[in-house]
């Protein structure tokens, strides 16, 4: 199980069966605070996800900030959650240009972490596997 402290910008690995961590890792999570309300409020939703796949995404192209201007993208890996009635909201890298970012509310919504940290993560992430993410 993995759980995101928005407050606190970190990423927890829990072992459920050892009832032990395993894991944190700070995080950058919405640039909004709060609970996700509608497409672009720039809100990371909280509650519990299932993660629904991991995808390559070294080959995929940046993406452009629309309030800074910045090219933005999103590292080696997606690792995508089922957040209903939301799409396109997962956990990914990021480039050099942005690292300053972590442990801050700067994302479009996603939970994102540095790229070194999300192999690590990578290695044990399944789908299925739950996601809670709080306050």
């Amino acid at each position: 199980m993995w759980i995101c402290h928005k407050g606190a910008h970190l990423l927890f690995g829990v072992d459920e069966k050892a009832r032990r961590l395993f894991g944190c890792w700070p995080v950058a999570t919405g640039r909004n605070i709060g609970q996700k309300r509608k497409v672009g409020d720039m809100r990371t939703p909280e509650g519990l996800f299932p993660v629904q796949s991991v995808h390559d995404a070294s080959y995929w192209q940046p993406y452009r900030d629309k309030k800074t201007g910045d090219t933005v993208g999103y590292g080696p890996w997606f690792i995508r959650l089922k957040t209903p009635p939301w799409s396109g909201i997962g956990i990914h890298g990021t480039d050099e240009g942005h690292l300053s970012e972590i442990g801050t509310d700067a994302s479009h919504g996603c939970i994102r972490m540095k790229n070194e940290d999300l192999l690590r993560i990578k290695e044990v992430v399944r789908p299925g596997q739950k996601v809670l993410i709080v306050p």
